[in-house]
């Protein structure tokens, strides 16, 4: 009975020191400037736009190095201000 226990245990142990995998979870939002968004594999698409924004507004090509490829949409949801919008050949996904 004791080696039961002790190798129930020494099971409970080593499960409970394996590195937690979160899988399926979804990208943490950053924010720069007026941009709200997220990095998926190294591309970053933008998810929001801050809604006080006005005037021109340019989309970048890269954002922490990395280039953005994706406008989720919605992204410009109550930015009635904004007047124009400039998107570079980058930008294959757009909401």
């Amino acid at each position: 009975m004791k080696k039961f226990l002790s190798l129930v245990l020494s099971v409970a142990l080593l499960i409970a020191a394996m590195p937690v995998i979160n899988v399926g979870a979804a990208p943490e939002a950053k924010t720069e400037g007026i941009f709200t968004y997220t990095v998926l594999d190294g591309e970053v698409t933008i998810n929001k736009v801050d809604y006080e924004t006005t005037g021109d507004v340019v989309i970048p090509e890269k954002i922490e190095f990395m280039p953005v490829t994706a406008i989720a949409d919605r992204a410009f949801t109550d930015c009635s201000k904004i007047t124009d919008v400039v998107i570079h050949d980058g930008v294959t996904d757009f909401g």
